[in-house]
């Protein structure tokens, strides 16, 4: 098998040496052999899957450091190794199974896409939709966790208090992110879409009381646009700084963060978990009509059949920051700055937030 996939990866790289790719990243020898159904939608098929190739690649590359710290957590790391491990094709449907963690870049573009697809809508038709960085002192490892629990607790105090003692009652969503630096430790803060600019103030006002050392410039109050909601969604742990990936304070930020909800609605209808299922099957049209399996290949950085044939036929080159930055600019490309969007429901049903969708590796329907 190594062999075959070898040889074929060696004529697959001198022959796209040789040929242009469209834009979307979809090698035109692949897509010049379809000849049944609709081209446009066996390109996205493709995309969607290339997409999903270049996560599987990161994810890999991320959870096999993991996985050599040998500690607790080495099985739920090795969960995420069998994550999208093998495609399993009937027909034109593709079934595989999926991990839920945090640490998996696969999952994590389905979960982005859940939480646009529940939230967007009722989130964008707020007045006065703000962005909020609420953010706390750096610490080190073994405060990290407790840390965390302080600043949930502290939530949840400012929550009751501005509604009792202030009268306002506020929306919005807010999600944990944390972040690492070698030189100044370990950084948890809170990113919060919220509606109203007195209600902003207010939270940064009551936060700072709660957190007097924290610094008045790390707290942000900005006007919230359409890419404010891919800011708060996109992730939830940075654990590359200058190029390098940390993995021992990965580790670190993933046990703090075992079990906990990372995002939380309020004021609004809670209308979806977080969480990601665990077997999937979905349409997969470039390929043809077969019955066939296709399994990851580390060297390949491709799913690959029995006969060394490439699933996408997509070639990753590069280091995993390098493939980390393409997925990211491919996930996130904000606009300009501009006023806070109003769509009312008829725009918002004719959108179906496609925008989105072809970002997040999951269709997004507002129905």
């Amino acid at each position: 098998m190594t062999n075959i996939v070898h040889s074929h990866l060696s004529s697959q790289k001198s022959h796209q040496k040789g040929c242009k790719c469209p834009e979307n990243g979809a090698p035109l020898d692949t897509l010049a052999q379809l000849t049944t159904g609709d081209l446009d939608h066996q390109k996205k098929s493709l995309n969607k899957f290339i997409k999903r190739q270049k996560a599987k690649a990161i994810t890999m590359g991320q959870i096999f450091p993991l996985i050599d710290l040998k500690n607790r957590m080495e099985k739920s790391y090795w969960r995420s190794y069998h994550c999208n491990n093998l495609l399993l094709q009937e027909g034109q449907k593709v079934t595989t199974k999926y991990c839920n963690a945090r640490w998996c870049s696969v999952c994590n573009r389905i979960r982005m896409a859940k939480m646009i697809n529940a939230y967007s809508i009722p989130i964008l038709k707020f007045k006065d939709l703000h962005f909020v960085t609420l953010t706390t002192p750096n610490v080190v490892a073994d405060n990290l966790k407790n840390e965390i629990e302080g600043m949930y607790k502290s939530w949840r105090c400012i929550n009751k208090n501005m509604r009792k003692t202030y009268d306002l009652n506020i929306k919005g969503i807010r999600k944990l992110e944390v972040t690492f630096k070698p030189r100044t430790g370990f950084n948890p803060h809170f990113h919060i879409l919220i509606d109203g600019k007195t209600e902003a103030k207010k939270l940064i006002e009551l936060w700072l009381k709660r957190y007097p050392s924290a610094s008045f410039k790390a707290q942000d109050m900005r006007r919230a646009n359409e890419g404010s909601l891919i800011e708060l969604f996109k992730y939830t742990v940075k654990g590359i700084h200058k190029g390098t990936y940390h993995v021992e304070a990965v580790d670190i930020i993933f046990q703090a963060l075992e079990n906990k909800r990372t995002y939380q609605p309020f004021g609004i209808k809670k209308v979806v978990e977080e969480d990601i299922n665990g077997i999937k099957s979905e349409p997969v049209s470039f390929k043809g009509h077969r019955d066939d399996q296709w399994r990851w290949s580390t060297l390949a950085k491709d799913w690959v059949n029995d006969d060394g044939e490439l699933f996408t036929e997509y070639i990753i080159e590069g280091k995993l920051t390098d493939w980390i930055k393409d997925l990211t600019e491919e996930l996130v490309e904000p606009e300009k700055e501009q006023d806070v969007i109003k769509l009312n429901r008829a725009e918002a049903n004719n959108a179906k937030w496609g925008f989105y969708s072809e970002m997040a590796d999951e269709l997004v329907n507002t129905s």
